[in-house]
This record gives C-alpha cells, structure tokens and sequence, in this order.
C-alpha cells in the first residue's frame, strides 16, 4: 500500500479590493495579528475588471496583494477564508456594506489557488462553506491561465506580482524553513 504524500507547506496571498486607502494599513496590521508578518506588499493597481463591486463598495477601486513570511498547511485555506470573511465584517460601514473585499489564497510551485464562498462546477468544496479555484498554472518562466481563470488574473499586472511572490516561496522552500 502506498503511503499519502503530504505536500510542502504553500505561501499564503491575500488580494485586498477596496476603494479608500485609508483602511489598506489597519486591515493589513489585523492580518498580520491573524497570520503573521508580511514579507512582501504590491503597490495599488486600479481594478477595471468589472463593475461587480462598484456599488457596494464604491468607485474608483484598487487592488494591493500581500503574502506572508510563514508557510502554511494548504488544508488550512477553509479556515483562512472563514477568518477573512470575519475581517471583512468588522471593515464595513454604517450601511453594513463592506469597504474591502479581503481574497486570501495560496502559492505553490505549479499553481495559485484562491478560495471563495460561491460554489460552479469547477470549485472543488473545502469544507466551512469555502470552495477552492486554480487561478492560475505555473510552467518554467510562464503563467498559464484557465478557461475560468479571472479577468484580472489574466492581466500582466497580477500575473508579475504573483511571479515575484512565487520566487519568494521557491527561495523559502529551497531554505527548507517555513520563514525567509
């Protein structure tokens, strides 16, 4: 009988969508309480992607990504997701709208996957009400993108910050620790 293969640890990635700036730092310093410090955080790429959050969060949008030093269990991405969910909560305003759109994922060395409380027929059930999505494939020095990969994933924008993330964590995993 075989034994199960326990994958290496992944890098944890969190989008942040959010339209005043004045909250990126706050919400950045409770993800950090949660998950530990950060090693690596975009500068703000405007979101044109869609108008899907324009009137719940108003406009114009932005998009920053962080990732964290400390490797994480990809079992744990349900939980991630559930925590994340429970920050975008305490981030909402007096209407009860949320004023940030927190989208937490992970990096190994072939794929980005992200996770979302909305299930389609090509998320895979996580457990906790989460689902997991491949966004995105790795191949030597190329992205490969996806029949369902988003639209802002596709774009050369995401796509290097999420390349220069990966270097992170392929050095992080050569150093065979769980920090840089």
């Amino acid at each position: 009988m075989k034994k199960f293969d326990i994958p290496p640890k992944v890098k944890l990635v969190c989008g942040i969508l959010y339209h005043e700036e004045r909250w990126i730092d706050p919400v950045i310093e409770d993800l950090q309480d949660e998950f530990g410090p950060i090693d690596y955080r975009s500068d703000p790429i405007p979101f044109h992607f869609t108008d899907y959050y324009f009137e719940e969060m108003g406009e114009p949008l932005f998009r920053c990504f962080i990732s964290f030093e400390k490797l994480f269990d990809s079992a744990t991405l349900a939980s991630i997701k559930v925590t994340s969910n429970s920050l975008e909560e305490k981030y909402t305003n007096m209407a009860g709208s949320r004023i940030l759109n927190l989208d937490p994922g992970y990096l190994t060395a072939a794929a980005y996957i992200i996770s979302t409380s909305k299930n389609y027929a090509h998320r895979i059930y996580l457990g906790l009400g989460v689902f997991a999505q491949q966004e995105l494939l790795f191949e030597r020095k190329r992205n490969i993108t996806l029949d369902w990969t988003y639209p802002d994933y596709r774009s050369f924008e995401y796509q290097e910050i999420l390349r220069k993330i990966r270097r992170k964590y392929l050095q992080q995993l050569r150093g065979g620790t769980d920090h840089p």
